[in-house]
């Protein structure tokens, strides 16, 4: 490969370079604070996780706009990094696309500015990576931040350190996510450390940081498996086989010989390590939410005993793994020299591999006597991969109805934050997830085929350029290979789960696809036709950066305002807790935050709900005005919000528009089918509206009456297809027969003198608690509805008089 004259800048000049070292610290800096935050860096549509999202955004956009300087200077219309650095903004430009028909505008705009920030990220690492110095702090800082990440959550599993959810308590066992809150992220981003730990372990020349990276797997292995993520497991051999055809012979002998000694070491202390793990988590951890840690002291018993043997353990496999290779590293190279030459030589041991791991695989899930052998929930893990279990079954259904979703947006998708906007009404079942639990489906919904297309298209072309690179590259100092290995762990993980709704997941990814994008650059040149086409390379070299500086201005403006706006938004908050202060004061800061953000849900929510509180109290029809408005503005903006229907509900109600009510829980029903409360409130309003018909002698009661029975039907029908799910797959949400339903429905029966179906309806609420809502008086109506057919329950009598005479004496 040709090196093209453009990309011949001096070394000084590449490394001395007072923007790129600043802007290299300045990341390097957030790999090692960022983790820490990172359960509030979430795209979790919430406003909880807005300012801090706002924060990273404001902060890379202006390391992106400092950035820029420095690509006046390496910007080049001759490699394929100048197709890279222009194809990277396709994926923004698709989001903005999807903006114009997006389900929720406020949360499509939060995606727009997130995936530009992704953006920025593969721009600073495509040019800031131009070295191999600077590509080697990278480096270190992602793996040397995940020890970090690491160490904090033994610290937490030992008790010195108290993160809220650091130890996840689900199904009466504790599962570790150290910063992350949720096992299944920290799992992934744990795979790819132990694989990206075992890579330097073969690769440095150091012996000294070879003990280190060595030491390190222990407790990377042991933490991976007390997440107890399944998926994760399953996809470390797959991860594996993306990583092995790329080692010579011998460094595939020592990278399996070095992962079966850290793996064997740490099953071997697994059972201590879970048990101390137990046992402090019942000493430390707050009996309810709001409570205080008791932190222990690391030479209290418990936790020096589980520190000493996880540092033994590790030192154990660092020594031994360190030792060997002084011992067998030079021999394997002489012993297979001329076997590693031959093509099939890089087929060997992954061929193996997949043979050793599928009878591995059938050995611990059939034999029940090596799963004795693991602590107890570890075993019970192992013990139900397969795909009958609940959270295959769960995701199953998610991906059917992002399917549904996407047939609906083909082409463009329904904007960013699409799915949590639409899936109520697409899902199979009353789940909850605001997440598809796969990044590339969460894609197709937002973006649609084209997005979807761009983003694969990108990531093909980013890994084939470099791996096609890489397999040419000879030379011996390849660790930039660790950027590989963390970009494709988490992106393989991420097609099961949602790791990219975690930003610093997401960042590592799109900083370790531009430092890949950097480290052959030089070497892919462009077709002589364009290279020397002067004005051509001259419009790039000044008008690429400027346009990049341009929007960086733009989104810097942007996620400015949005910044401005949770600021004021904060400020009306904490004035409320005051409770010093008259409506005017705390509409002037909120109206700011909707000035500057004018589509956020939740700054109009609070307006409405502060406003409905002014109006029950005073009446004033100029309150009611203003609701009315906000309620056109939510709808225009985020038409599928759950919130606006109630919203919409209560304003109607409020107005005595009855015909509203019922329209908008129409709608209700018809966005949210799984939604038991829309179908309670319904079938209410509806027995209500014909009783008044009825009252008036208008003829439509009869209509209304018939709308109430079709929806409790309809209520009946859906519990009936639940029974159709598979066992083992959990249903969700509460979805059954509420008791208001149930009087609603028992007092129609009752007006049109078909007493025995009242009497089937109310009867099962003789068995409820009579301080629950509505049963007392649906009780009346059964009590009335058996006196008319000459029938009576005198327990159910008894027990309701003895309550309303109970009643009355507390009055």
């Amino acid at each position: 490969m040709n090196t093209s004259h453009a990309s011949k800048f001096s070394k000084s000049e590449k490394d001395l370079s007072l923007i790129k070292w600043s802007g290299l610290a300045v990341i390097t800096l957030l790999l090692f604070i960022a983790p820490y935050n990172s359960s509030k860096l979430f795209v979790g549509y919430l406003f909880t996780y807005e300012p801090s999202l706002v924060g990273a955004e404001v902060a890379f956009f202006i390391l992106l706009l400092a950035g820029t300087i420095y690509m006046y200077k390496t910007a080049r219309l001759d490699s394929w990094k100048a197709i890279l650095s222009a194809s990277a903004w396709l994926m923004p430009l698709s989001y903005l696309i999807s903006n114009i028909g997006a389900a929720s505008v406020h949360q499509s705009h939060i995606m727009i500015f997130v995936v530009s920030f992704l953006s920025a990220i593969f721009m600073l690492g495509l040019y800031y990576g131009d070295s191999n110095k600077a590509r080697q702090l990278l480096l270190y800082g992602i793996q040397f931040a995940g020890y970090g990440v690491v160490f904090y959550g033994l610290a937490n599993m030992m008790g010195q350190i108290y993160f809220p959810d650091a130890l996840w308590y689900q199904q009466e066992v504790y599962r570790v996510t150290s910063v992350f809150q949720y096992p299944n992220a920290y799992a992934a981003y744990l795979s790819a450390l132990f694989l990206a730990g075992l890579f330097l372990v073969v690769q440095v020349r150091s012996a000294y940081w070879r003990l280190l990276h060595a030491f390190m797997l222990v407790p990377i292995w042991v933490s991976f498996m007390l997440t107890l993520s399944r998926g994760a497991l399953v996809i470390v051999p797959v991860l594996i086989l993306l990583t092995l055809p790329f080692l010579r012979f011998k460094q595939q002998l020592l990278f399996m010989l070095y992962a079966c000694i850290s793996i064997v070491v740490s099953f071997g202390i697994l059972g201590k390590m879970t048990s101390t793990m137990n046992a402090i988590a019942k000493l430390v951890l707050p009996e309810a939410k709001g409570g205080q840690a008791d932190l222990m002291s690391i030479w209290s018993k418990l936790p020096l005993t589980g520190w000493s043997v996880i540092i033994a353990a590790g030192l154990l496999a660092g020594v031994v793994v360190t030792l060997l290779h002084l011992l067998l590293n030079d021999r394997l190279e002489s012993r297979f020299a001329a076997f590693a030459e031959k093509k099939r030589s890089y087929v060997i041991v992954p061929a193996v591999l997949i043979i050793v791991t599928v009878l591995a695989a059938a050995v611990v899930l059939l034999s029940s006597s090596v799963r004795q052998l693991l602590p107890g929930e570890i075993a019970d893990r192992l013990e139900n991969i397969n795909f009958n279990q609940h959270s295959v079954l769960e995701r199953g259904t998610f991906y059917k109805d992002a399917m549904k979703i996407s047939a609906d947006y083909p082409i463009f998708g329904a904007g960013g934050g699409a799915w949590n906007a639409l899936y109520e009404k697409y899902q199979h079942n009353p789940y909850s997830s605001k997440q598809v639990h796969s990044y590339f489906l969460q894609t197709l919904v937002e973006t649609g085929w084209v997005g979807l297309l761009l983003l694969i298209g990108f990531l093909a072309c980013i890994f084939f350029i470099y791996l096609r690179c890489y397999i040419k590259d000879k030379s011996a100092g390849k660790t930039h290979f660790v950027f590989y290995i963390f970009a494709v762990s988490i992106l393989i993980h991420s097609a099961i789960d949602f790791d990219m709704s975690y930003i610093y997941l997401s960042a590592i990814v799109f900083l370790s696809l531009g430092l890949m994008g950097a480290v052959y650059s030089s070497q892919l040149v462009l077709p002589a036709k364009i290279r020397e086409d002067e004005s051509a390379g001259k419009i790039w070299r000044f008008g690429f950066p400027t346009g990049v500086a341009l929007l960086a201005v733009v989104m810097l403006v942007g996620a400015g305002r949005a910044y401005m706006a949770n600021g004021y938004y904060s400020n009306a908050i904490a004035l409320v807790k005051d409770n010093k202060h008259e409506l005017k004061d705390l509409l002037t800061p909120l109206d700011s935050a909707l000035a500057y953000s004018p589509s956020n849900p939740e700054f109009i929510l609070r307006k409405i709900d502060w406003l409905n509180q002014a109006y029950n109290q005073t009446k004033n029809k100029q309150y009611e005005e203003t609701i009315n408005a906000l309620i056109g503005q939510l709808r225009q903006s985020d038409p599928y919000n759950r919130s606006l229907t109630l919203v919409e509900y209560t304003f109607a109600k409020n107005e005595g528009d009855t015909n509203k009510a019922l329209t908008v829980l129409e709608e209700g029903i018809q966005n949210r089918p799984w939604n038991i409360e829309f179908y309670e409130r319904a079938i209410y309003e509806y027995s209500q509206a014909g009783k008044l018909d009825q009252q008036s002698n208008n003829a439509a009661e009869g209509t209304k009456w018939t709308r109430a029975r079709e929806l409790y039907a309809e209520v009946l029908h859906r519990i009936d297809l639940l029974k159709d799910l598979p066992k083992e797959q959990l249903q969700g949400r509460d979805f059954s027969v509420t008791p208001l339903m149930r009087l609603a429905i028992g007092q129609i029966d009752v007006e049109q003198k078909q007493y025995s179906d009242a009497v089937s309806v109310l009867k099962p609420l003789t068995k409820s608690k009579l301080e629950e809502q509505y049963v007392p008086n649906a009780l009346r109506i059964y009590l009335n509805a058996l006196e008319a057919q000459g029938k009576d329950d005198k327990k159910t009598r008894e027990k309701l008089s003895a309550y309303e005479a109970a009643s009355r004496k507390q009055s």
